[in-house]
């Protein structure tokens, strides 16, 4: 699993090494990249963490990830992560909300 960790970007630097790391890692033929996004001082939604969100959701739809699953759907009990196709890629990873896993 490669990890990126984001939290010292400003939005628009984090959304382009947002491209860059997901090229990166599939030209390295990684299978997961966990981009470690924070959640927020607050606890409420984080402002990269909800615009790599909507990214990832436009990336699967053009087929240039296969899926991604927020840390805090990690959870057996959780609905997202029971329709989850990708389970056994996730075997390292853990339940964070800030993290989102990326499957390439």
């Amino acid at each position: 699993m490669y990890e990126v960790d984001f939290h010292k970007y400003t939005l628009n630097n984090a959304l382009e090494q947002l491209n860059i790391t997901i090229k990166f890692a599939k030209n390295s033929r990684f299978k997961v990249v966990a981009l470690i996004v924070g959640y927020g001082a607050s606890g409420k939604s984080h402002k990269i963490k909800t615009n790599f969100v909507t990214t990832l959701e436009e990336y699967k739809q053009k087929k240039l990830i296969k899926d991604y699953l927020k840390g805090e759907d990690l959870d057996i009990f959780n609905k997202n992560y029971q329709e989850f196709k990708y389970k056994e890629a996730l075997k390292e990873a853990k339940y964070n909300k800030g993290i989102i896993y990326v499957i390439l």
